[in-house]
């Protein structure tokens, strides 16, 4: 068991070795993009929900909703 271990190993390294990869200057815009795109819309949700004013009046859940047959019931 220890042989597979260390043959893995040792495969693992010279892999690790021979894969020095730079990145690509397209590489980089896109990942500033996709960064700043996803900071860009954290940042925007978070400004949404802290400066709407009186959103706890806004909130409604089932329970809120009348339904239509209540409705004619009530006339």
């Amino acid at each position: 068991m220890s042989t597979l271990i260390t043959l893995i190993a040792q495969a693992s390294d010279l892999t690790a070795q021979s894969n020095t990869h730079s990145i690509t200057p397209l590489g980089i815009i896109i990942m500033i993009l996709a960064i700043g795109g996803m900071t860009t819309l954290l940042s925007w949700c978070i400004y949404k929900v802290v400066s709407v004013p009186e959103a706890p009046e806004h909130l409604h859940t089932q329970s809120d909703i009348t339904p239509p047959d209540e409705l004619e019931e009530r006339q």
